[in-house]
């Protein structure tokens, strides 16, 4: 028998939902004899450093695209939190306020 892990991450959609819809098509789980396993992200709060070792080489490779919106200066946050409420970001909204380097 083949074994093989899927990772679902969907509580982010669900957050806020006042209509969560349960799980579907779980008569095919049980066929497939599928295993469903809670986590949370602090399970793994050792593996830290080497996750953001990993994820910093694999952006700066190309493998991984960062997709954010930057706005500029101090000025730009009552912009930057009525933004998203309004959803002008894409990806991560990120207001720069000087001029040092990141840490990737």
């Amino acid at each position: 028998m083949a074994l093989t892990s899927t990772s679902l991450s969907l509580t982010q959609a669900d957050y806020n939902a006042t209509d969560i819809k349960g799980l579907k098509n779980y008569l095919t789980l049980i066929s497939m004899r599928a295993k469903i396993e809670g986590f949370i992200v602090f399970d793994y709060e050792k593996r830290y450093p080497e996750a953001e070792r990993d994820i910093a080489g694999w952006i700066r490779d190309g493998q991984v695209k960062v997709r954010e919106t930057r706005l500029a200066g101090l000025e730009s946050c009552p912009e930057g939190l009525v933004g998203l409420f309004r959803g002008i970001n894409t990806g991560k909204l990120v207001v720069q306020v000087g001029q040092g380097a990141g840490k990737l």
